[in-house]
């Protein structure tokens, strides 16, 4: 008796679509890369009785935290200076991970402003930003006394101006 090897039933045509001028789904390949997804970067300035708080958060990890007094604040792409008036500045710089691939940020936040509500923050502004660099600019009319605070994943910065 020979032996037989099993076949494969024959494949079934796709079930007929309701609406004949809309094209019917097509199957998804089955290694398909993952979306094209863009880096999100925003900050946020917020007000509590004892502190004023700037929160910055990006879809990238943070590798380096620079926070340092200047005497001036530049545009990084420009040079141009930036028009925050105080006086103490406080320049926030930092380094993201990044890979060969990694798509450009999308900042959402205040890119000039000035803060006549707030306690100590008396201006904030985006100075800069790069592929894994990122620069913030904060204007006070007091030295700034402050703690930082890095959440877990490190995405997040918060910087708490003490009152």
């Amino acid at each position: 008796m020979p032996h037989r090897l099993p076949t494969t039933p024959p494949q079934q045509p796709p079930p007929p679509h309701l609406h004949p001028e809309i094209p019917h789904p097509q199957p998804t390949p089955r290694h398909t890369p993952p979306p094209h997804t863009t880096n999100k970067l925003t900050a946020e300035l917020s007000q509590h009785p004892h502190f004023d708080r700037i929160t910055i958060h990006t879809t990238r990890n943070l590798t380096n935290i620079t926070i340092q007094t200047t005497k001036e604040l530049h545009y990084g792409n420009s040079g141009k200076p930036v028009p925050l008036t105080g006086t103490r500045l406080l320049l926030i710089t930092l380094t993201t991970s990044r890979t060969h691939n990694t798509p450009p940020y999308t900042y959402q936040g205040p890119r000039l402003t000035t803060t006549h509500h707030m306690t100590k923050i008396k201006g904030f502004a985006l100075t800069d930003i790069t592929n894994n660099t990122i620069s913030f600019g904060a204007a006070f009319t007091t030295n700034p006394s402050h703690r930082i605070i890095r959440h877990h994943p490190p995405t997040t910065l918060t910087i708490d101006i003490i009152h």
